[in-house]
């Protein structure tokens, strides 16, 4: 392989790296933690309460308190991977197990409600 193949190729893989580093950007959230901003994956993220003017992220490990709505929630994820199921909740549909009596069972064990209103949504995706 000549010199000028060998330049091609290193930045070839270079801008390679770049692309799949502003990928797994696009997949990392930014949240405050305490004192602290940090990095959270959409996969890591189980589902998102609304409570009163703030909303709180819910990891399987963490859990996160943020001043974004729903509403912006919903524009900032990746869609296909999670649902509006009520109008406090959204959540991730690969944490999903189960689904009974108007409630999705998640993998950590938390129940969380679907309204009807919601329903009718879900219902229309599958």
């Amino acid at each position: 392989m000549g010199e000028l193949d060998k330049r091609l190729m290193d930045l070839l893989k270079e801008e390679y790296k770049k692309q799949v580093n502003r990928k797994e950007q696009q997949l990392l959230i930014k949240l405050f933690a305490g004192s602290k901003y940090c990095f959270v994956s959409q996969e890591e993220i189980c589902y998102i309460v609304s409570d009163r003017s703030s909303t709180i992220v819910f990891t399987d490990s963490k859990e996160y308190r943020c001043s974004r709505s729903l509403g912006e929630w919903m524009k900032l994820l990746d869609n296909p991977l999670f649902v509006h199921c009520h109008r406090s909740y959204i959540v991730n549909v690969c944490k999903i197990l189960d689904y009974k009596e108007n409630k999705f069972i998640l993998s950590s064990g938390e129940k969380v409600c679907v309204s009807r209103r919601f329903a009718q949504s879900i219902y229309a995706m599958v």
